[in-house]
């Protein structure tokens, strides 16, 4: 085994041939076992209803910017009694296959009266507006348990992400602090680019000593606002093992006090641990329950956006209509416009790191995420974007360092 994976340590757990990976984390026998167990979940289906209402900052890798769409909306009593009668009709029978989403719940605080109505106790917001008069008190009121914050770094780094004023950082910090004070269960997502790497550990030892136990790591990739940043803010593969290199050291310096994780699909799938295949085994229950990692397969994630009332086989994918608009929700039904990705197309057309000569875990996983790979072959301008390889594996990196 190769020093250099000494480094990514925590990332590589589970070790062996594919079968001895899949019978080490669930018992099974192997890959024609957890293939069979996995078509149990064919059936799943997620559904969101997205709202892209008014967002009290303008991030520059924000994905929730549906292009034609019908922009920020302003929210309306009107409205609110729409989004419930449209819940009421698309709602499916598993609880844990719906979310509504909003882009920022605290400036639209009339929308929690859906969230109580729901039973839903989590809620995603940047946290810019958590100290404002009234507003801890409406999400207690309505149920909010858990609150999701983005963190994307240190002073300069939030300043050139969010377009905010560097010294309103220290007010973030605060808010977060307050929303753990004021009993809430606080995780943090934090974007990652080029200018941010060395934030990592920094950022995640302040968030420690404030007591936050979550913080899920995405990459900012050329989709929804980041269609348009340039090629230097984001990360290329040196830049990437850096990150991972700094997230490995971070998990050393806290232990099993923070779980620190990469947000699915960003960096590849991972088949050097457990849960990877606890997943798909259905032995980890959690959103979108579906077959393989990626939803749209098949279609098993369905996403409505309430402006338009269009129909989008990816909740990342509103700023590529043309790609992956599939159809409209129209007196009171979903009508639907254009054919899923199929599983057996891609097991056939999938190209690079993600195509069976170039993968072994290619039928268990088809290709993870199929959004953020197609941003970039669609900014190459690569036919058929939708097969194509992603540009980094997790997996692939490790097994070249000999795991």
């Amino acid at each position: 085994m190769n020093k250099e994976i000494n480094y990514y340590d925590t990332f590589a757990t589970n070790f062996g041939t594919l079968d001895q990976r899949i019978n080490h984390a669930t018992g099974l026998s192997g890959k024609d076992q957890l293939l069979e167990v996995m078509d149990t979940k064919s059936k799943n289906t997620a559904l969101d209803i997205l709202l892209e209402n008014e967002c009290s900052q303008n991030c520059v890798g924000c994905y929730f910017q549906e292009h034609g769409g019908e922009g920020a909306i302003k929210v309306t009593r009107e409205m609110v009694e729409d989004i419930r009668q449209m819940i009421q009709v698309l709602r499916p029978n598993d609880p844990d296959l719906f979310m509504f989403y909003p882009r920022e719940i605290t400036t639209s605080p009339q929308l929690l009266s859906v969230y109580t109505e729901e039973g839903m106790d989590r809620a995603l917001t940047n946290g810019k507006l958590l100290h404002k008069e009234g507003i801890i008190k409406k999400l207690k009121e309505s149920g909010i348990k858990r609150i999701s914050i983005t963190v994307p770094g240190r002073r300069e780094a939030y300043s050139m992400y969010t377009g905010e004023p560097a010294d309103t950082y220290d007010q973030l910090l605060s808010n977060i602090s307050l929303a753990i004070k004021s009993g809430f269960s606080v995780s943090i997502f934090m974007p990652v680019f080029k200018q941010n790497i060395d934030d990592v550990i920094p950022t995640v030892l302040d968030l420690y000593s404030r007591g936050v136990p979550d913080i899920k790591f995405l990459r900012v990739v050329p989709e929804g606002q980041a269609k348009t940043l340039p090629d230097e803010m984001f990360l290329n593969n040196e830049d990437i093992l850096k990150f991972l290199r700094n997230v490995n050291n971070a998990r050393h310096k806290v232990g099993n006090k923070m779980n620190l994780g990469l947000f699915t699909g960003y960096f590849g799938p991972n088949f050097y641990n457990v849960n990877t295949y606890k997943y798909l085994s259905g032995e980890k229950s959690c959103w979108p329950k579906s077959k393989y990692f990626c939803p749209m397969i098949n279609q098993q994630y369905v996403g409505v956006s309430f402006g338009s009332r269009d129909i989008y086989s990816c909740f990342a994918s509103l700023s590529f209509p043309e790609d992956f608009k599939i159809g409209k929700y129209e007196n009171g039904s979903l009508k639907y416009s254009k054919q899923p990705v199929s599983s057996d197309w891609l097991k056939k057309n999938l190209r690079g790191l993600c195509s069976k000569e170039n993968c072994e875990e290619q039928e268990i996983c088809l290709g993870g995420c199929r959004v953020i790979p197609f941003s970039w072959a669609k900014r190459k301008g690569e036919n058929d974007p939708i097969a194509s390889g992603q540009d980094f594996c997790l997996t692939q990196t490790l097994k070249e360092m000999g795991a």
